[in-house]
This record gives C-alpha cells, sequence and structure tokens, in this order.
C-alpha cells in the first residue's frame, strides 16, 4: 500500500474552514454581544434598585425638612452615577399620609 500524501487526499475540502467560520463566527458572536449586553442589562437594574432604595433612605432620614425632595432628588442623582442620571426619565417624589395610601398614578 502507497503512503498518500495530505494534499492529495484532500483536494475537495479546499476551503472547507473558511466555509466553517463563516457559519459559525456570526452565531459565535451573537452569543458573545448577548453576554455583554445581558451584563449591561444587569447592572443598569441593580443601579435603578439601588438609587430607589438610596432615595427613600434619604427620604426618611431627612424627614419632614423644607428641602427633602431636593436632597432625595439628589441622593438618587448620585446613586445612578454607574449608570449615568441622562437615561432616568422620571423620578417620582410624593407625600404619603397614612399607612395604605396608593401610590398615584403617572
Amino acid at each position: 500500500m502507497a503512503a498518500v500524501s495530505s494534499a492529495q487526499r484532500r483536494p475537495r475540502e479546499r476551503g472547507s474552514a473558511i466555509v466553517e467560520a463563516a457559519l459559525v463566527a456570526p452565531v459565535f458572536f451573537m452569543m458573545i454581544f448577548g453576554i455583554m449586553e445581558a451584563g449591561v442589562l444587569f447592572r443598569n437594574a441593580l443601579t435603578t434598585t439601588n438609587a430607589s432604595r438610596e432615595g427613600a433612605r434619604a427620604a426618611s432620614v431627612f424627614g419632614r425638612a423644607a428641602e427633602t425632595d431636593f436632597l432625595i432628588l439628589q441622593t438618587v442623582k448620585h446613586s445612578v452615577s454607574a449608570m449615568g442620571a441622562d437615561k432616568i426619565e422620571f423620578v417620582v417624589v410624593y407625600k404619603i399620609d397614612e399607612v395604605g395610601d396608593p401610590v398615584p398614578s403617572i
């Protein structure tokens, strides 16, 4: 039996690696960028939750002071610095009179 060189036994497979890469690369990059985007969304969700928690904490600390609303907004603005304050569309600050009062509709 004669030895067959690799150049002789694979003439029809020439370029198959490029075709395989062309088929797999888009899926691979979509997965990588999807994971990165999910990480950004998760960070934004955590930042928003933390900002609302810090705003509530500031409201309870400052109580009935005249500048409480301003201080709450400043606290929230400082808390969302990781996400960027320009991504916040609105902040609702309302006064509750009794336990169980509903949140006003926007």
